[in-house]
Protein backbone atom coordinates (compact mmCIF):
# COMPACT_ATOMS: atom_id res chain seq x y z
CA UNK A 1 0.00 0.00 0.00
CA UNK A 2 2.81 2.42 0.84
CA UNK A 3 4.42 1.82 -2.54
CA UNK A 4 1.08 2.30 -4.23
CA UNK A 5 0.62 5.71 -2.60
CA UNK A 6 4.19 6.77 -3.45
CA UNK A 7 3.44 6.03 -7.09
CA UNK A 8 0.27 8.10 -6.81
CA UNK A 9 2.24 10.98 -5.34
CA UNK A 10 4.76 10.88 -8.17
CA UNK A 11 1.94 10.78 -10.70
CA UNK A 12 0.30 13.79 -9.06
CA UNK A 13 3.43 15.88 -9.54
CA UNK A 14 3.89 14.76 -13.14
CA UNK A 15 0.29 15.14 -14.23
CA UNK A 16 0.51 18.92 -14.35
CA UNK A 17 4.19 19.82 -14.80
CA UNK A 18 4.94 23.41 -13.93
CA UNK A 19 1.80 23.77 -11.81
CA UNK A 20 2.90 24.27 -8.19
CA UNK A 21 0.92 22.80 -5.32
CA UNK A 22 -0.09 26.23 -4.05
CA UNK A 23 -2.10 26.82 -7.23
CA UNK A 24 -0.30 29.05 -9.70
CA UNK A 25 1.66 30.80 -6.97
CA UNK A 26 -1.38 31.96 -5.00
CA UNK A 27 -1.36 31.47 -1.26
CA UNK A 28 -3.90 28.77 -0.31
CA UNK A 29 -5.77 31.30 1.81
CA UNK A 30 -6.33 33.56 -1.20
CA UNK A 31 -9.30 32.55 -3.34
CA UNK A 32 -9.18 33.45 -7.02
CA UNK A 33 -12.17 35.56 -8.03
CA UNK A 34 -11.88 35.31 -11.78
CA UNK A 35 -12.08 32.46 -14.26
CA UNK A 36 -8.82 33.70 -15.82
CA UNK A 37 -7.01 31.67 -13.14
CA UNK A 38 -8.54 28.39 -14.26
CA UNK A 39 -6.38 27.59 -17.31
CA UNK A 40 -5.34 28.80 -20.72
CA UNK A 41 -8.36 27.02 -22.20
CA UNK A 42 -11.17 29.43 -22.96
CA UNK A 43 -13.95 29.03 -20.40
CA UNK A 44 -16.49 29.44 -23.19
CA UNK A 45 -15.14 26.26 -24.80
CA UNK A 46 -15.74 24.17 -21.69
CA UNK A 47 -18.95 22.28 -20.95
CA UNK A 48 -20.80 24.24 -18.28
CA UNK A 49 -23.46 23.11 -15.83
CA UNK A 50 -25.17 24.93 -13.03
CA UNK A 51 -24.42 22.03 -10.67
CA UNK A 52 -21.88 19.23 -11.00
CA UNK A 53 -21.88 16.28 -8.62
CA UNK A 54 -18.81 14.06 -8.31
CA UNK A 55 -19.93 10.50 -7.68
CA UNK A 56 -23.03 8.48 -8.61
CA UNK A 57 -23.49 6.70 -5.30
CA UNK A 58 -26.53 7.17 -3.07
CA UNK A 59 -25.42 10.61 -1.87
CA UNK A 60 -24.92 11.94 -5.39
CA UNK A 61 -28.14 10.40 -6.72
CA UNK A 62 -30.20 11.70 -3.78
CA UNK A 63 -28.85 15.22 -4.31
CA UNK A 64 -29.43 15.06 -8.07
CA UNK A 65 -32.98 13.80 -7.66
CA UNK A 66 -33.95 16.69 -5.42
CA UNK A 67 -32.15 19.33 -7.51
CA UNK A 68 -33.44 18.22 -10.91
CA UNK A 69 -36.96 18.05 -9.50
CA UNK A 70 -36.56 21.77 -8.76
CA UNK A 71 -35.36 22.55 -12.27
CA UNK A 72 -31.62 22.70 -11.69
CA UNK A 73 -29.21 21.82 -14.49
CA UNK A 74 -27.22 18.93 -12.98
CA UNK A 75 -24.40 16.74 -14.27
CA UNK A 76 -23.06 13.75 -12.33
CA UNK A 77 -19.49 12.69 -13.13
CA UNK A 78 -18.71 9.10 -12.11
CA UNK A 79 -15.22 7.64 -12.47
CA UNK A 80 -16.36 4.01 -12.51
CA UNK A 81 -18.08 2.41 -15.48
CA UNK A 82 -21.11 1.68 -13.31
CA UNK A 83 -23.55 3.54 -11.07
CA UNK A 84 -24.14 2.95 -7.37
CA UNK A 85 -20.83 3.51 -5.59
CA UNK A 86 -20.69 1.18 -2.61
CA UNK A 87 -23.96 -0.41 -3.69
CA UNK A 88 -22.92 -3.23 -6.00
CA UNK A 89 -25.32 -6.10 -6.69
CA UNK A 90 -23.83 -8.76 -8.97
CA UNK A 91 -24.15 -12.43 -9.90
CA UNK A 92 -22.15 -15.28 -8.39
CA UNK A 93 -22.84 -19.00 -8.68
CA UNK A 94 -26.12 -18.36 -10.50
CA UNK A 95 -27.46 -16.16 -7.73
CA UNK A 96 -27.62 -12.50 -6.77
CA UNK A 97 -25.06 -11.28 -4.22
CA UNK A 98 -24.33 -7.93 -2.62
CA UNK A 99 -20.66 -7.13 -3.01
CA UNK A 100 -21.27 -3.80 -1.29
CA UNK A 101 -23.98 -2.61 1.08
CA UNK A 102 -26.27 -5.45 2.14
CA UNK A 103 -28.73 -4.02 4.65
CA UNK A 104 -31.14 -1.19 5.14
CA UNK A 105 -30.25 -0.41 8.74
CA UNK A 106 -33.51 0.78 10.25
CA UNK A 107 -36.55 -0.71 8.51
CA UNK A 108 -38.89 2.14 9.40
CA UNK A 109 -40.52 5.21 7.76
CA UNK A 110 -37.88 7.51 9.29
CA UNK A 111 -35.33 5.91 6.96
CA UNK A 112 -35.43 7.55 3.49
CA UNK A 113 -33.87 4.49 1.83
CA UNK A 114 -36.57 2.30 3.35
CA UNK A 115 -39.17 4.74 2.03
CA UNK A 116 -37.74 4.42 -1.48
CA UNK A 117 -37.97 0.63 -1.13
CA UNK A 118 -41.61 1.06 -0.15
CA UNK A 119 -42.18 3.25 -3.23
CA UNK A 120 -40.96 0.28 -5.25
CA UNK A 121 -43.33 -2.07 -3.44
CA UNK A 122 -40.47 -4.17 -2.04
CA UNK A 123 -41.80 -4.07 1.52
CA UNK A 124 -45.58 -4.20 1.70
CA UNK A 125 -45.70 -5.55 5.24
CA UNK A 126 -43.62 -7.05 8.02
CA UNK A 127 -43.78 -10.44 6.32
CA UNK A 128 -41.62 -9.01 3.50
CA UNK A 129 -38.81 -7.95 5.82
CA UNK A 130 -35.74 -10.17 6.05
CA UNK A 131 -34.39 -9.02 9.40
CA UNK A 132 -30.79 -9.95 10.10
CA UNK A 133 -30.24 -11.28 13.62
CA UNK A 134 -26.56 -11.38 14.39
CA UNK A 135 -26.85 -13.25 17.67
CA UNK A 136 -28.63 -16.21 16.06
CA UNK A 137 -26.32 -19.01 14.98
CA UNK A 138 -24.07 -21.82 16.08
CA UNK A 139 -20.97 -20.67 17.99
CA UNK A 140 -18.10 -23.06 17.35
CA UNK A 141 -14.80 -23.72 19.06
CA UNK A 142 -12.04 -25.62 17.24
CA UNK A 143 -12.69 -29.32 16.51
CA UNK A 144 -16.43 -28.81 16.25
CA UNK A 145 -17.26 -28.12 19.89
CA UNK A 146 -20.45 -26.06 20.13
CA UNK A 147 -20.72 -23.41 22.84
CA UNK A 148 -23.91 -23.80 24.88
CA UNK A 149 -26.76 -21.38 24.31
CA UNK A 150 -26.65 -20.47 28.01
CA UNK A 151 -23.05 -19.26 27.66
CA UNK A 152 -23.89 -17.41 24.44
CA UNK A 153 -26.81 -15.65 26.13
CA UNK A 154 -24.67 -14.61 29.11
CA UNK A 155 -21.94 -13.23 26.85
CA UNK A 156 -24.37 -11.26 24.69
CA UNK A 157 -26.04 -9.88 27.82
CA UNK A 158 -22.65 -8.63 29.05
CA UNK A 159 -21.91 -7.02 25.69
CA UNK A 160 -25.32 -5.36 25.58
CA UNK A 161 -24.67 -3.80 28.98
CA UNK A 162 -21.24 -2.72 27.78
CA UNK A 163 -22.81 -0.93 24.80
CA UNK A 164 -25.35 0.77 27.07
CA UNK A 165 -22.50 2.02 29.26
CA UNK A 166 -20.65 3.38 26.22
CA UNK A 167 -23.74 5.16 24.89
CA UNK A 168 -24.54 6.59 28.31
CA UNK A 169 -20.95 7.76 28.71
CA UNK A 170 -21.13 9.65 25.41
CA UNK A 171 -24.63 11.07 25.94
CA UNK A 172 -23.65 12.41 29.36
CA UNK A 173 -20.85 14.40 27.74
CA UNK A 174 -18.29 12.88 30.09
CA UNK A 175 -16.58 10.81 27.38
CA UNK A 176 -15.63 13.99 25.52
CA UNK A 177 -13.90 15.35 28.61
CA UNK A 178 -11.93 12.20 29.38
CA UNK A 179 -8.71 11.04 27.76
CA UNK A 180 -9.19 9.08 24.50
CA UNK A 181 -9.44 5.33 25.04
CA UNK A 182 -9.78 2.62 22.41
CA UNK A 183 -12.57 0.06 22.40
CA UNK A 184 -10.30 -2.83 23.38
CA UNK A 185 -8.93 -1.13 26.50
CA UNK A 186 -12.42 -0.09 27.60
CA UNK A 187 -13.74 -3.58 26.96
CA UNK A 188 -10.87 -5.29 28.80
CA UNK A 189 -11.25 -3.08 31.85
CA UNK A 190 -15.02 -3.52 32.08
CA UNK A 191 -15.26 -7.22 31.22
CA UNK A 192 -12.52 -8.83 33.28
CA UNK A 193 -14.24 -8.33 36.63
CA UNK A 194 -17.62 -9.25 35.17
CA UNK A 195 -16.33 -12.60 33.89
CA UNK A 196 -15.16 -13.63 37.35
CA UNK A 197 -18.79 -13.88 38.49
CA UNK A 198 -19.27 -17.03 36.41
CA UNK A 199 -18.07 -20.59 37.10
CA UNK A 200 -14.54 -21.28 35.92
CA UNK A 201 -15.64 -23.97 33.47
CA UNK A 202 -17.69 -21.56 31.33
CA UNK A 203 -15.50 -18.46 31.56
CA UNK A 204 -13.53 -19.44 28.45
CA UNK A 205 -16.72 -19.96 26.43
CA UNK A 206 -18.15 -16.61 27.50
CA UNK A 207 -14.90 -14.85 26.60
CA UNK A 208 -14.86 -16.52 23.18
CA UNK A 209 -18.37 -15.31 22.39
CA UNK A 210 -17.48 -11.82 23.62
CA UNK A 211 -14.39 -11.75 21.39
CA UNK A 212 -16.58 -12.88 18.48
CA UNK A 213 -19.10 -10.12 19.13
CA UNK A 214 -16.29 -7.59 19.41
CA UNK A 215 -14.95 -8.83 16.05
CA UNK A 216 -18.39 -8.27 14.52
CA UNK A 217 -18.40 -4.76 15.98
CA UNK A 218 -14.94 -4.17 14.52
CA UNK A 219 -16.26 -5.30 11.12
CA UNK A 220 -19.04 -2.73 11.52
CA UNK A 221 -16.30 -0.11 11.81
CA UNK A 222 -13.84 -1.85 9.48
CA UNK A 223 -10.84 -1.51 11.72
CA UNK A 224 -9.06 -2.98 14.71
CA UNK A 225 -10.65 -2.46 18.12
CA UNK A 226 -7.35 -0.79 19.07
CA UNK A 227 -8.19 2.07 16.68
CA UNK A 228 -11.93 2.41 17.41
CA UNK A 229 -12.82 5.17 19.85
CA UNK A 230 -14.65 4.08 22.99
CA UNK A 231 -15.29 7.74 23.85
CA UNK A 232 -17.19 8.27 20.58
CA UNK A 233 -18.85 4.85 20.36
CA UNK A 234 -22.21 6.23 21.47
CA UNK A 235 -22.22 8.99 18.84
CA UNK A 236 -23.62 6.80 16.07
CA UNK A 237 -27.39 6.50 16.18
CA UNK A 238 -29.49 3.64 14.88
CA UNK A 239 -33.04 3.82 13.62
CA UNK A 240 -35.61 1.33 14.85
CA UNK A 241 -36.83 -1.58 12.77
CA UNK A 242 -33.71 -3.74 12.57
CA UNK A 243 -31.42 -4.59 9.67
CA UNK A 244 -33.25 -5.88 6.63
CA UNK A 245 -32.00 -7.33 3.37
CA UNK A 246 -33.47 -6.12 0.09
CA UNK A 247 -34.76 -9.25 -1.71
CA UNK A 248 -34.50 -7.97 -5.31
CA UNK A 249 -31.10 -6.40 -4.61
CA UNK A 250 -30.01 -3.02 -3.24
CA UNK A 251 -29.26 -1.94 -6.81
CA UNK A 252 -33.03 -1.75 -7.44
CA UNK A 253 -33.09 1.29 -5.14
CA UNK A 254 -30.20 2.85 -7.06
CA UNK A 255 -31.88 2.21 -10.40
CA UNK A 256 -35.12 3.73 -9.12
CA UNK A 257 -33.28 6.96 -8.29
CA UNK A 258 -31.55 6.96 -11.68
CA UNK A 259 -34.88 6.53 -13.47
CA UNK A 260 -36.12 9.76 -11.89
CA UNK A 261 -33.28 11.82 -13.39
CA UNK A 262 -33.38 13.47 -16.83
CA UNK A 263 -31.68 11.37 -19.53
CA UNK A 264 -27.98 12.13 -19.87
CA UNK A 265 -27.58 13.40 -16.30
CA UNK A 266 -24.90 10.83 -15.45
CA UNK A 267 -21.60 10.35 -17.24
CA UNK A 268 -19.75 7.20 -16.16
CA UNK A 269 -16.10 6.41 -16.81
CA UNK A 270 -15.15 10.05 -16.27
CA UNK A 271 -12.65 10.53 -13.45
CA UNK A 272 -12.15 13.98 -11.95
CA UNK A 273 -8.42 14.64 -11.55
CA UNK A 274 -8.35 18.23 -10.36
CA UNK A 275 -10.75 20.76 -8.93
CA UNK A 276 -9.91 24.46 -9.36
CA UNK A 277 -12.27 26.31 -7.06
CA UNK A 278 -13.00 29.95 -6.39
CA UNK A 279 -15.71 32.07 -4.82
CA UNK A 280 -17.33 32.47 -8.25
CA UNK A 281 -17.38 28.91 -9.50
CA UNK A 282 -15.33 25.84 -10.20
CA UNK A 283 -13.40 24.23 -13.04
CA UNK A 284 -12.78 20.49 -13.20
CA UNK A 285 -10.15 18.60 -15.17
CA UNK A 286 -11.42 15.11 -15.99
CA UNK A 287 -10.60 12.21 -18.25
CA UNK A 288 -13.52 13.35 -20.39
CA UNK A 289 -12.39 16.95 -20.75
CA UNK A 290 -12.76 20.19 -18.82
CA UNK A 291 -15.98 21.33 -17.15
CA UNK A 292 -17.09 24.42 -15.30
CA UNK A 293 -19.94 24.83 -12.86
CA UNK A 294 -21.45 27.34 -10.49
CA UNK A 295 -21.83 24.82 -7.67
CA UNK A 296 -20.00 21.56 -6.99
CA UNK A 297 -21.15 18.73 -4.70
CA UNK A 298 -18.39 16.26 -3.81
CA UNK A 299 -19.49 12.79 -2.74
CA UNK A 300 -16.12 11.06 -3.06
CA UNK A 301 -15.69 8.31 -0.41
CA UNK A 302 -13.60 9.44 2.54
CA UNK A 303 -10.91 6.85 1.78
CA UNK A 304 -10.31 8.33 -1.67
CA UNK A 305 -10.36 11.85 -0.21
CA UNK A 306 -7.67 10.87 2.30
CA UNK A 307 -5.38 9.73 -0.51
CA UNK A 308 -6.13 12.42 -3.09
CA UNK A 309 -7.19 15.68 -1.47
CA UNK A 310 -3.68 17.13 -1.09
CA UNK A 311 -3.20 17.37 -4.86
CA UNK A 312 -6.78 17.22 -6.13
CA UNK A 313 -7.90 20.66 -4.95
CA UNK A 314 -6.39 23.97 -6.03
CA UNK A 315 -6.11 26.05 -3.97
CA UNK A 316 -5.49 23.54 -1.19
CA UNK A 317 -8.32 22.79 1.19
CA UNK A 318 -8.18 24.80 4.43
CA UNK A 319 -6.31 23.19 7.30
CA UNK A 320 -9.48 22.57 9.30
CA UNK A 321 -10.98 20.65 6.37
CA UNK A 322 -7.84 18.56 5.85
CA UNK A 323 -7.73 17.78 9.57
CA UNK A 324 -11.33 16.55 9.49
CA UNK A 325 -10.48 14.25 6.57
CA UNK A 326 -7.48 12.93 8.47
CA UNK A 327 -9.16 12.43 11.85
CA UNK A 328 -12.24 10.47 10.79
CA UNK A 329 -11.55 6.74 10.67
CA UNK A 330 -11.84 4.79 7.43
CA UNK A 331 -12.45 1.07 7.65
CA UNK A 332 -11.14 -1.78 5.52
CA UNK A 333 -13.80 -4.38 4.75
CA UNK A 334 -14.43 -7.10 2.20
CA UNK A 335 -16.60 -10.14 1.69
CA UNK A 336 -15.67 -13.59 0.47
CA UNK A 337 -18.40 -15.51 -1.34
CA UNK A 338 -17.88 -19.27 -1.64
CA UNK A 339 -19.86 -22.05 -3.29
CA UNK A 340 -19.60 -25.72 -2.35
CA UNK A 341 -21.02 -28.34 -4.70
CA UNK A 342 -21.71 -30.48 -1.64
CA UNK A 343 -22.49 -28.21 1.36
CA UNK A 344 -20.77 -29.28 4.58
CA UNK A 345 -23.31 -27.54 6.84
CA UNK A 346 -26.74 -28.82 7.81
CA UNK A 347 -29.73 -27.28 6.08
CA UNK A 348 -30.95 -24.25 8.02
CA UNK A 349 -27.70 -24.05 10.04
CA UNK A 350 -25.54 -21.92 7.76
CA UNK A 351 -25.33 -19.05 10.25
CA UNK A 352 -22.05 -20.05 11.89
CA UNK A 353 -19.86 -18.11 14.32
CA UNK A 354 -16.16 -18.89 14.74
CA UNK A 355 -14.75 -18.15 18.18
CA UNK A 356 -11.15 -17.49 19.19
CA UNK A 357 -9.25 -16.69 22.32
CA UNK A 358 -7.73 -13.22 22.60
CA UNK A 359 -4.26 -14.71 22.17
CA UNK A 360 -5.29 -16.39 18.90
CA UNK A 361 -6.69 -13.12 17.57
CA UNK A 362 -3.55 -11.20 18.47
CA UNK A 363 -1.39 -13.77 16.65
CA UNK A 364 -3.10 -13.33 13.27
CA UNK A 365 -0.75 -13.17 10.28
CA UNK A 366 -1.08 -12.83 6.54
CA UNK A 367 -0.67 -16.59 6.21
CA UNK A 368 -3.52 -17.06 8.69
CA UNK A 369 -5.81 -14.38 7.28
CA UNK A 370 -8.69 -16.78 7.89
CA UNK A 371 -8.59 -15.78 11.55
CA UNK A 372 -10.00 -12.41 10.48
CA UNK A 373 -13.19 -14.29 9.57
CA UNK A 374 -15.54 -14.48 12.55
CA UNK A 375 -18.33 -16.40 10.85
CA UNK A 376 -20.28 -17.47 7.81
CA UNK A 377 -23.67 -16.26 6.63
CA UNK A 378 -26.01 -17.96 4.16
CA UNK A 379 -26.83 -16.39 0.82
CA UNK A 380 -30.54 -17.01 1.03
CA UNK A 381 -31.15 -17.40 -2.70
CA UNK A 382 -28.60 -20.24 -3.05
CA UNK A 383 -28.28 -22.96 -0.38
CA UNK A 384 -24.78 -23.88 -1.63
CA UNK A 385 -23.28 -20.41 -1.10
CA UNK A 386 -21.87 -18.85 2.06
CA UNK A 387 -20.41 -15.40 2.59
CA UNK A 388 -17.66 -14.55 5.06
CA UNK A 389 -17.08 -10.97 6.20
CA UNK A 390 -13.46 -9.88 6.53
CA UNK A 391 -12.09 -6.64 7.99
CA UNK A 392 -8.86 -4.95 9.04
CA UNK A 393 -5.70 -6.34 7.41
CA UNK A 394 -7.56 -9.50 6.44
CA UNK A 395 -9.69 -7.43 4.06
CA UNK A 396 -6.57 -6.39 2.17
CA UNK A 397 -5.10 -9.89 2.20
CA UNK A 398 -8.07 -11.50 0.42
CA UNK A 399 -7.76 -9.05 -2.48
CA UNK A 400 -4.19 -10.00 -3.34
CA UNK A 401 -4.33 -13.75 -2.75
CA UNK A 402 -4.52 -16.35 -5.50
CA UNK A 403 -8.09 -17.73 -5.85
CA UNK A 404 -6.88 -21.30 -5.24
CA UNK A 405 -5.12 -20.16 -2.06
CA UNK A 406 -8.37 -18.57 -0.88
CA UNK A 407 -10.24 -21.83 -1.42
CA UNK A 408 -7.56 -23.83 0.36
CA UNK A 409 -7.54 -21.49 3.37
CA UNK A 410 -11.35 -21.59 3.55
CA UNK A 411 -11.32 -25.39 3.62
CA UNK A 412 -8.60 -25.32 6.28
CA UNK A 413 -10.71 -22.96 8.40
CA UNK A 414 -13.77 -25.19 8.10
CA UNK A 415 -11.74 -28.24 9.12
CA UNK A 416 -10.28 -26.35 12.08
CA UNK A 417 -13.73 -25.56 13.48
CA UNK A 418 -15.70 -28.65 12.48
CA UNK A 419 -12.99 -31.25 12.93
CA UNK A 420 -13.92 -32.69 9.54
CA UNK A 421 -12.14 -32.59 6.20
CA UNK A 422 -14.20 -30.83 3.57
CA UNK A 423 -13.68 -30.37 -0.15
CA UNK A 424 -12.44 -27.04 -1.46
CA UNK A 425 -15.12 -24.56 -2.50
CA UNK A 426 -15.84 -24.95 -6.20
CA UNK A 427 -15.96 -21.16 -6.61
CA UNK A 428 -14.72 -18.18 -4.61
CA UNK A 429 -15.30 -14.46 -5.13
CA UNK A 430 -13.51 -11.91 -2.94
CA UNK A 431 -14.81 -8.35 -3.18
CA UNK A 432 -12.32 -5.62 -4.06
CA UNK A 433 -12.87 -2.48 -1.99
CA UNK A 434 -9.54 -1.80 -0.28
CA UNK A 435 -7.22 -1.58 -3.28
CA UNK A 436 -9.79 0.14 -5.48
CA UNK A 437 -8.60 3.72 -6.05
CA UNK A 438 -12.17 5.03 -5.99
CA UNK A 439 -12.90 3.71 -2.48
CA UNK A 440 -9.74 2.67 -0.59
CA UNK A 441 -11.88 0.67 1.83
CA UNK A 442 -15.42 0.44 3.10
CA UNK A 443 -16.96 3.12 5.31
CA UNK A 444 -16.23 5.67 8.00
CA UNK A 445 -16.15 5.32 11.78
CA UNK A 446 -14.98 7.25 14.84
CA UNK A 447 -11.32 6.48 15.46
CA UNK A 448 -9.34 7.42 18.55
CA UNK A 449 -8.26 10.55 16.62
CA UNK A 450 -11.79 11.61 15.67
CA UNK A 451 -13.12 14.79 17.27
CA UNK A 452 -16.79 15.20 18.12
CA UNK A 453 -17.16 17.80 15.36
CA UNK A 454 -15.05 16.06 12.68
CA UNK A 455 -18.00 14.94 10.53
CA UNK A 456 -19.58 18.38 10.82
CA UNK A 457 -16.33 20.06 9.76
CA UNK A 458 -16.08 17.68 6.80
CA UNK A 459 -19.61 18.65 5.75
CA UNK A 460 -19.01 22.43 5.88
CA UNK A 461 -19.05 24.07 2.44
CA UNK A 462 -16.34 26.25 0.94
CA UNK A 463 -15.62 29.07 0.93
CA UNK A 464 -18.51 29.56 3.40
CA UNK A 465 -22.18 28.81 4.10
CA UNK A 466 -23.51 31.88 2.29
CA UNK A 467 -21.48 31.08 -0.83
CA UNK A 468 -21.17 27.26 -0.90
CA UNK A 469 -19.26 26.72 -4.13
CA UNK A 470 -17.81 23.42 -2.86
CA UNK A 471 -20.20 21.20 -0.91
CA UNK A 472 -19.37 17.86 0.67
CA UNK A 473 -21.74 14.90 0.98
CA UNK A 474 -21.41 11.16 1.62
CA UNK A 475 -21.98 8.97 4.66
CA UNK A 476 -18.80 10.22 6.37
CA UNK A 477 -20.27 13.74 6.50
CA UNK A 478 -23.38 12.67 8.42
CA UNK A 479 -23.02 13.31 12.14
CA UNK A 480 -25.52 10.64 13.27
CA UNK A 481 -25.80 7.87 10.68
CA UNK A 482 -22.31 7.59 9.22
CA UNK A 483 -21.42 4.24 7.70
CA UNK A 484 -24.98 3.58 6.46
CA UNK A 485 -27.01 3.81 3.27
CA UNK A 486 -29.42 6.29 4.77
CA UNK A 487 -26.55 8.39 6.12
CA UNK A 488 -25.27 8.75 2.55
CA UNK A 489 -28.75 9.44 1.18
CA UNK A 490 -29.56 12.06 3.81
CA UNK A 491 -26.24 13.83 3.27
CA UNK A 492 -27.01 14.22 -0.43
CA UNK A 493 -30.43 15.68 0.30
CA UNK A 494 -28.88 17.96 2.93
CA UNK A 495 -26.53 19.53 0.39
CA UNK A 496 -29.30 19.81 -2.20
CA UNK A 497 -31.40 21.69 0.36
CA UNK A 498 -28.43 23.92 1.16
CA UNK A 499 -27.99 24.82 -2.50
CA UNK A 500 -31.69 25.41 -3.09
CA UNK A 501 -31.84 27.76 -0.13
CA UNK A 502 -28.81 29.76 -1.29
CA UNK A 503 -29.96 30.06 -4.90
CA UNK A 504 -33.40 31.12 -3.70
CA UNK A 505 -31.83 33.94 -1.70
CA UNK A 506 -29.73 34.96 -4.71
CA UNK A 507 -32.84 35.07 -6.90
CA UNK A 508 -34.64 37.26 -4.37
CA UNK A 509 -31.73 39.72 -4.26
CA UNK A 510 -31.58 39.83 -8.06
CA UNK A 511 -35.29 40.62 -8.24
CA UNK A 512 -34.99 43.58 -5.86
Amino acid sequence: MAAKKMIRGAWASLRNPGLPNNYLGLRPSVLPTSNRYFSATSVSQMEHHEVIIIGAGLAGLAAARKLTARGKNVKILEGLDRIGGRVYTTQFADTRVEQGATFIIGACPANPVFRVAQELGIFKGEEDLRIFKWHVGKYLKPRGEVISQASVDKALEIFEELEKDLKGWYESGDSLKDEPVNLFDFYTKEVQDEIQRFPQDIQDDIMRVLECKLSFTSFGMGDSWYNISANMYGKKQELEGGWTRVPPGVNTIVQHLVNQLPPGTIMTGNTVHRVFWSNRGTKLETTGGDYTCDWLIITIPLGALKVNHSYMFLPDLPTWKSEAIDKIGWGKVNKLFMEWDDPWWAQGEAQIRLTYTLEEIQERTRQEWGKYIFGFEPVIENPRVLVAWVSEKGAEYVEIMDPDALKWQAAKLVKMFTGKSTPLPSKALPTQWCLNDYFEGGYSYCSVKTANDSAYMLSKPLPNKTNPRLMFAGEATDTRFYGTLHGAFMSGEREADRLLQVTKMISKKSAM
